[in-house]
């Protein structure tokens, strides 16, 4: 009579895996809930694409360290001069890290600020006047914006943003056209 090889059996056992479904040995993982965020390359490729084809610059860093070195390494690199910012968590990483900065008042070519919010698919930035002075944005050079993954945003999933947020705390809403009218834009978000 035919005898069956082991190697038959495996591909047999295969097939008979991938035919008939198997009850989830895992019922308590939900794949499909939205709280398991995608990697924040996978969902914004469009939105990184337009950036890079404006002509500005994209960077990622994986924590406080490294965005430190990134901000060293664009200021070498690119000879951006002294910071300037009014963003007093970042004033504060300054000063932990002896990163010389300069306030709005003292002047200096490239303004270093963080974003509340970018809307990745309406190419929008929003700033807060809260977290810095906005007056006379216009007179810089160069400007470096610094956020997380997770202030990266869908316009139709603006849960992140309650409706009080928007109204008393989103002053400055910018399209990524304004921003060409400097000389560089960076975008550094730690992931």
């Amino acid at each position: 009579m035919f005898e069956i090889t082991p190697k038959e059996q495996l591909l047999k056992n295969i097939r008979k895996g991938l035919v008939q479904p198997v009850a989830n040995k895992y019922p308590l993982l939900n794949f499909e809930n939205k709280s398991i965020v995608p990697s924040l390359l996978k969902v914004d490729e469009d939105f990184i694409a337009n950036w890079v084809k404006q002509g500005f610059y994209f960077m990622v860093c994986s924590n406080q360290f490294d965005l430190v070195e990134q901000l060293r390494n664009l200021n070498k690199t690119y000879q951006l001069g002294t910071y300037v910012t009014e963003d007093k968590q970042l004033m504060q990483l300054f000063t932990d890290n002896a990163l010389a900065y300069r306030s709005v008042n003292e002047g200096g070519r490239t303004l270093c600020c963080g974003f509340l919010r970018l809307e990745s698919s309406s190419q929008t930035i929003y700033l807060s006047s809260e977290s810095q002075t906005l007056d006379g944005l216009n007179l810089f050079d160069n400007i470096v914006l610094i956020g997380q993954s997770k202030q990266i945003v869908s316009p139709d999933n603006n849960s992140v943003f309650t409706e009080t947020d928007q109204n008393n705390d989103l002053k400055v809403q910018m399209g990524i056209d304004y921003l060409k009218q400097f000389k560089s834009v960076f975008l550094i978000i730690e992931d």
